[in-house]
């Protein structure tokens, strides 16, 4: 803008240099239309206002150029330090006022590029508008406050108020999703059992599954100690026994001990590849299984996380999906030795293998001369009902192999073979087993005597449907229970919410629990469980799912 004559006056009343109000620049005279501002005129225009223009601060140098006071040389000569001393600290508080002008305006600046880009981040929340109208009453507000007239700024409350009222829109709004329910609601729940009561739908499985009537086992070694460590025959006798029981129970004449579960699942994986006579080493699982923690059964599970950091695994292993049996015959080649399955996937959620997929299975196997194996190592024995999970009528595997629970707690595992398998299965050095500890082999022995005379068997069956029904009528009455699972004592609930903080609030009401994946309850409680303990479980469940599932309060 071309600079204004001063007023002679007016600088008399101003002088610092500093222009009245009303001492505006006029116009410029030629500026052409508002139509014509992109033609060429226009262009020429602004060009020659842009040489002509001067700044406030040129504009008043040259002001103080032409009005300067001139005092005579004698009056200058006594009071130019003086002067110079004034001048200098003039400039100074010029400068330092330039400096925080600067300041406040890169900060108001900022402060409205931030409101804009949070408006346009959530534009449900804030508009641009709204947010430019905030940062406005923040500034009012932060000069009021110097002046002492506000303790706080407004524009954090306004922004609160704001947010509050979107996030209450959100959750009331027509069309949207349910309130995720919240365990957190659950674990300030007053305790429902009596102080140093619990319920114990879980036990270590390093313990017996037997219950109070452990003390049958225990008895019984107490009785047979002395005479299993100082004869070795008497030890091979008992083996034998132990065997013929198992088979008894099953199928077949004969059965492999190992001292772990674990190390009966890598026996029938190598028995598998010997039968095949090196030819044929390749085994069809499934995704979600779960046999054991030696680098073979890791490699055979279908759970990559626990196969991560391992390097290279033990090749001729692949995974096809739980229940599609045309995925096990497209994996089928020159190669497959065997078909090896979980019938109740125990590590996810308790899924289970029915009995068409059984049955087609075991078809596939004899069209392609495979080995059918069914591993039982993570099945409690005898928990569905049943001593084993999967055994019926209509199929029968060449291999079952079991070991939790079959021994009162103590580590043992066992490969029953099918006669023909049995019969035809070359000897191999993979394939020796060391001898069985002889107390192991008592407790095994004592823990079948055990399931015989007190008949935990029928009584997982009867008090396991009643419970069946009573965790299905939960899935019916709670949206986040998905599915109840499983059969006799071993059962699962699958939910919509992760089951780890759950297992700790039910800790807290003395309830224990497992958990079978990220977001399913596992529960197998002893053989001889009290049916009023499992009626009150599912009583006090009832109570922590409807305190999880009550919609939070808005406002």
């Amino acid at each position: 803008m071309n600079a204004a004559p001063r007023d002679d006056e007016a600088f008399a009343d101003d002088p610092d240099g500093e222009l009245p109000e009303e001492a505006e620049a006029p116009a410029a005279e030629d500026a052409p239309a508002a139509e014509d501002l992109h033609s060429e005129e226009a262009s020429e225009w602004a060009d020659e206002q842009a040489e002509s223009d001067v700044t406030d601060d040129e504009y008043a140098d040259e002001a103080d150029e032409e009005y300067a006071y001139e005092p005579d040389e004698e009056y200058a000569g006594e009071h130019d330090d003086d002067e110079h001393e004034h001048e200098h600290e003039h400039e100074h508080e010029h400068e330092h006022e330039h400096e925080h002008e600067q300041e406040q305006e890169q900060e108001h600046d900022d402060d409205e590029q931030e409101l804009h880009e949070f408006a346009e981040a959530d534009p449900d929340t804030t508009s641009a508008d709204e947010a430019a109208g905030q940062a406005e009453a923040a500034a009012e507000a932060e000069a009021a406050g110097e002046d002492g007239d506000f303790d706080e700024p407004v524009a954090d409350d306004a922004a609160d108020e704001a947010a509050d009222e979107g996030s209450a829109e959100d959750a009331s709004g027509a069309g949207q999703a349910a309130p995720v329910p919240a365990v957190e609601r659950a674990a300030g729940l007053a305790r429902i059992l009596p102080a140093g009561q619990t319920i114990d739908l879980f036990p270590d499985p390093a313990r017996s599954l037997l219950g109070d009537a452990v003390r049958f086992v225990a008895d019984a070694l107490q009785e047979q100690l002395p005479a299993l460590l100082v004869q070795p025959a008497a030890n091979s006798e008992l083996q034998r026994s132990l065997v013929a029981q198992l088979t008894e129970r099953t199928f077949g004449e004969t059965a492999v001990l190992t001292a772990a579960a674990d190390l009966a699942v890598e026996w029938a994986i190598a028995a598998a590849r010997v039968y095949g006579s090196g030819q044929k080493y390749k085994i069809i699982t499934f995704v979600g299984d779960d046999h054991g923690r030696t680098l073979a059964g890791l490699a055979a599970g279908g759970e990559p996380q626990r196969q991560s950091g391992l390097g290279p695994l033990v090749a001729g292993f692949s995974h096809c999906p739980l229940g599609n049996a045309a995925a096990v015959a497209e994996a089928i080649d020159e190669e497959t030795a065997a078909i090896l399955l979980q019938p109740l996937q125990a590590g996810d959620g308790l899924r289970a293998a029915d009995t068409a997929l059984l049955v087609r299975l075991r078809q596939l196997a004899d069209e392609h001369g495979l080995l059918l194996i069914f591993d039982e190592s993570q099945l409690p024995v005898g928990l569905s009902g049943r001593f084993s999970y999967a055994l019926n009528e209509h199929t029968q595997p060449d291999m079952l192999v079991l070991g939790q629970g079959l021994a009162a707690g103590l580590p043992l595992g066992a490969v029953v073979l099918s006669t023909s398998l049995a019969s035809s299965l070359p000897s191999h050095p993979a394939l020796v087993t060391p001898p069985l500890s002889p107390v192991v082999a008592a407790a095994a022995m004592a823990t079948l005597q055990c399931l015989d005379q007190r008949g935990l068997l029928d009584q997982a069956a009867v008090t396991g449907e009643a419970w069946g029904e009573d965790l299905n009528k939960l899935a019916e009455d709670f949206e986040f229970v998905r599915q109840a699972r499983g059969r006799g004592l071993l059962r699962s609930l699958e939910l919509d919410i992760p089951a780890e903080p759950l297992q700790r609030v039910l800790a807290e009401q003395g309830i224990r629990v497992g958990t079978a994946g990220p977001q399913h309850l596992r529960m197998q409680p002893a053989l001889d469980v009290d049916a009023a303990a499992l009626e009150q479980s599912v009583q006090i469940l009832h109570t922590l799912f409807q305190t999880i599932e009550r919609e939070p309060a808005l406002g």
